[in-house]
């Protein structure tokens, strides 16, 4: 553990208090000044801003000379309870200028423990209670109009940090009120040990000192270990840093705000100190164009103020929608406790699904981005309005995110002109753009495709400069068929030459055929086996010069031509004379019987 750190234990278990914080009040401005004096006894004027979206610190007395808790009267006068010794508690007036001590008021009795909290209610009366390791649950009442200290109850939480007013009711900080977890508890001033629990958070986050801010169930805490002020929620018990004070080491804080009205409006600011050049509850998100993978509804800092645990929120995109419905909202994440509904669309709906906080809804708002998917994209200006309700059933102020849309020239994609391809072939489309990001729609990545398969194809590119492009082709396969030119080779004169067409077309074809010598002459209908005749005079040549189908095929020629060869025919008688007994030889069989025969 860091020296400083070991220095605070100590110290408060000893109840020798050297680090606190005061605050001044400018009723003029909501600066609020704190006297911080650090473990060196320095006093600094802290300021936060407005929306408790920062502080600024400053130092005004180089050296107080004292320790001890320290709070405002509702009269305005600054009092500081000071351990100087066992059985030595006394109570002081300060100077708010410098935090010295003006004034010496009273002194508590021997027997009186060492104290850690200490708060003024108001017309001379102040409560205090010891440190936790002191084992007392008291809460001590001081009256300086009578001069006495007396026991204004046991509560059952053993402080361990100081006490703060706000909005009439006292809290303090305890600690193992919830095992091993630190609380702040309300104080009940008519029955203390009716007190109770508000806030539970970490052990190791040590919140010492606590004031009222100006807003409704906000405290304002000193986490020591951090080194940071916090905003500490007493509605649904979120604890977020207001800024960081480091180097300084420091525990008490007062205000006049522990008395002063409050501000009690449901409220929702989306940059709290308006770095984006927002003013007011909205935000200026940045730039979206074509490059953009979305932007942003909110700030690191969003602020919300309330009354009753947050149940809804909604953010929806209003006013110019030129691009609708491909202007939408994203989530980009998830929270735990938050149900989403409406991603994708132009407007989300946070729900409370149970246990969700106010920095639960923060985080779902920040994981929440604004998209348009339109190519091209319109510019212009856009607005997406956010708002909560809680479990009152109240809303906050509508915070408006600005959206300035840009475009950028398109990356120039051309795959060329649909295609169709033959049956068992392939195609290669190249995208161009050399160097650049492919995303075609078969999953590859590069610069070109080979396929094969009849479907559309389409490729976006971007060239980190530029819009992406797209474009789409259509690749068509056609079927393969055959076609055949078979029949004689060899007719006598005066026959006719039969010959076919073959083909496995499943739809009617119309042929030419030329024949040489001859003329050309067209079949049509021709399907499956198609048989015709022809009468050659001589030798021919019968070619199929063009194939129309009814349908686009791809056509494959198997034999194209068929020569025919026509032969004469002879007519000769002969008279042959054998002996009774003997055969002749006639074409194709032995004759021995008289007769005519005709041998063809």
């Amino acid at each position: 553990m860091p020296v400083k750190f070991r220095n605070i234990i100590r110290h408060m278990v000893h109840a020798m208090f050297i680090y606190f914080l005061f605050i001044g009040f400018n009723f003029t401005s909501f600066g609020q000044n704190y006297f911080f004096v650090e473990q060196t006894f320095k006093a600094d004027n802290v300021s936060f801003d407005n929306g408790l979206c920062g502080c600024s610190i400053e130092l005004i007395g180089p050296s107080v000379g004292w320790g001890g808790e320290i709070s405002y009267s509702p009269e305005g006068v600054l009092y500081a309870l000071a351990n100087w010794a066992p059985g030595d508690v006394r109570l002081h007036v300060l100077d708010p200028t410098t935090g010295n001590v003006i004034s010496t008021l009273m002194t508590g009795p021997p027997t009186l423990p060492a104290m850690i909290g200490f708060v003024a209610v108001g017309n001379g009366i102040f409560y205090s209670h010891p440190p936790f390791s002191v084992g007392s649950d008291t809460i001590y009442r001081w009256d300086l109009n009578s001069s006495t200290v007396t026991s204004l109850g046991t509560t059952g939480f053993f402080g361990e940090g100081a006490m703060a007013m706000s909005g009439g009711e006292v809290y303090y900080a305890v600690r193992n009120a919830v095992s091993g977890m630190r609380s702040i508890v309300r104080l009940d001033q008519l029955n203390p040990s009716n007190s109770t629990i508000l806030v539970t958070y970490p052990f190791l986050q040590h919140i010492a000192g606590l004031s009222a801010s100006p807003y409704c169930n906000i405290l304002i805490g000193v986490e020591v270990f951090a080194d940071n002020f916090v905003a500490i929620n007493l509605v649904d018990g979120s604890i977020e840093p207001i800024c960081n004070f480091n180097p300084i080491v420091g525990l008490w804080l007062t205000s006049m705000w522990e008395y002063s009205p409050l501000d009690c409006s449901i409220y929702l600011d989306l940059d709290c100190n308006d770095s984006s050049g927002a003013a007011g509850p909205d935000y200026k998100s940045t730039e979206y164009t074509c490059l953009t993978d979305g932007v942003g509804m909110a700030d690191d800092d969003i602020r919300m103020f309330f009354d009753a645990i947050v149940t809804t929120m909604t953010i929806k995109v209003v006013g110019n929608v030129p691009d609708a419905p491909d202007e939408i909202l994203n989530m980009t994440g998830s929270v735990p406790n938050i149900n989403v509904t409406g991603a994708g669309t132009d407007m989300i709906t946070l729900t409370n699904s149970g246990g969700a906080k106010s920095t639960d809804f923060k985080d779902a708002l920040r994981l929440i981005v604004y998209k348009d998917l339109a190519s091209p994209l319109t510019p212009g200006p856009r607005t997406v309005e956010v708002q909560f309700t809680t479990a009152s059933g109240q809303s906050s102020n509508i915070a408006t995110a600005y959206i300035e849309v840009n475009t950028l020239p398109l990356t120039q994609v051309d795959l060329g002109p649909d295609q169709d391809i033959c049956e068992g072939e392939t195609v290669t489309f190249d995208a161009g753009n050399p160097g650049a990001v492919y995303s075609w729609s078969t999953g590859s990545h590069n610069q070109t495709i080979t396929v094969g398969q009849a479907r559309q194809y389409t490729v976006k590119v971007s060239d980190g400069f530029n819009c992406p492009g797209h474009d789409t082709v259509e690749l068509n396969i056609l079927p393969v068929i055959h076609v055949a030119l078979t029949g004689d080779t060899e007719i006598c004169d005066n026959e006719e030459a039969n010959m076919t067409i073959v083909t496995d077309s499943p739809f009617p074809l119309t042929v030419e055929i030329t024949s040489d010598p001859g003329s050309s002459f067209t079949l049509t209908n021709v399907i499956g086996n198609y048989e015709f005749l022809d009468l050659p005079t001589g030798v021919t040549v019968y070619t199929i010069t063009d194939i129309i189908p009814s349908q686009e095929v791809c056509i494959e020629m198997t034999d194209s031509t068929q020569a025919i060869f026509v032969f004469p025919t002879y007519v000769t008688n002969v008279t042959e004379s054998i002996c009774e007994g003997d055969s002749i030889w006639l074409g194709y069989y032995w004759e021995n019987q008289a007769g005519q025969y005709e041998i063809l």
